[in-house]
């Protein structure tokens, strides 16, 4: 069926002069309801509209899939515990005291107290604040620094596995995507993804700095950047990294653009854990002295510190001169 109307847009206009044509086009068959009007939804459908546009969009399939792998993860590591232990878990609390273990009782300290001066407390500036921060503020929620940590973890590791299948669809198929995902969480290191370290949030940060450049939004890559070095030092190796990405994108177009001045943005992190060291040690550079002294670790080449892992590994003890 086809509908023509016409109609004027200006009220006295001479009706041969901005005349506008509507045309409708209705494939309707005979006893149908008119399908232009508007169709009944069920429930689900209506309750998924009603959902903001940016959940929506989300890749359910892949957070199921990283949620699934995630408690898997747990399950196994209570199991493994009760068995090397021989012991029961007995309640949530102790559950939680599974995890709550090296560097994860340093975060939990930190988001509980903050940075000190004085004391043992003293020592763990060398730890980067960005963690802890947002233990801090997910624990003004939860009103439990573990279980913080642990929602800090997850949503971190997630937002890892979405950005990561974004930046790899850039240049391949949702297929490979798919399963540079599956393998990155299935790889035995990945199970600092699931721990209360900061991992997950360095890494969340990183691929969102390289997908922010590679879309050519700078500003968004060095302030990605600029937050993963208030996660890691290792946060710093991004500026390198969005250099190279810079000159491939010169050497494509033969243009330079301002906007890649915003690479330098990553340093003002580490400028940012500076202060820190100045406001509460009175010394920018007093985290070395005390990696030095007290944690046993200085500055090396990388192969330094992977002959001296290695070795830790083979003996099964020693200090790492090495990080």
């Amino acid at each position: 069926m086809v509908r023509i109307g016409w109609f004027s847009n200006s009220p006295g206009v001479h009706p041969y002069r901005e005349i506008g044509f509507s045309v409708t086009m209705i494939d309707q068959r005979e006893g149908e309801p008119p399908t232009n009007e508007p169709q009944a939804q069920d429930g689900p459908t209506r309750a998924r509209d009603r959902l903001p546009f940016f959940i929506r969009r989300l890749d359910w399939k892949l957070i199921g899939t990283i949620l699934a792998i995630k408690v898997l993860f747990y399950w196994y590591g209570t199991q493994a515990y009760k068995v090397l232990t021989n012991s029961s878990i007995g309640s949530f609390k102790n559950w939680l005291a599974i995890w709550n273990r090296w560097d994860a009782v340093h975060y939990v300290t930190l988001a509980e107290n903050g940075y000190q001066a004085t004391g043992e407390a003293r020592f763990l500036i060398v730890f980067y604040p960005l963690f802890p921060w947002l233990m801090r503020i997910t624990a003004l929620v939860f009103r439990n620094y573990v279980v913080s940590a642990l929602i800090v973890v997850a949503i971190a590791s997630i937002a890892a596995g979405l950005l990561l299948k974004q930046l790899v669809k850039l240049d391949y198929a949702d297929e490979v995507a798919d399963r540079a995902v599956w393998f990155l969480f299935i790889f035995p290191g990945s199970a600092a993804l699931h721990t209360p370290f900061t991992e997950s949030v360095l890494l969340a940060l990183a691929i969102g700095s390289f997908l922010a450049a590679r879309k050519e939004r700078w500003p968004v890559a060095g302030l990605l950047g600029a937050l993963a070095c208030l996660s890691r030092i290792n946060g710093l190796v991004l500026m390198p990294a969005l250099v190279v990405e810079a000159g491939y994108q010169y050497w494509k177009t033969r243009r330079w653009r301002w906007q890649w001045l915003w690479i330098g943005l990553v340093g003002v992190g580490v400028l940012g854990y500076l202060f820190l060291n100045y406001r509460v040690h009175g010394n920018p550079f007093m985290f070395m002295s005390y990696r030095r002294e007290h944690w046993f670790q200085i500055m090396d080449w990388p192969w330094i510190g992977v002959r001296e892992k290695f070795l830790m590994a083979w003996h099964g003890t020693g200090p790492a001169k090495a990080e």
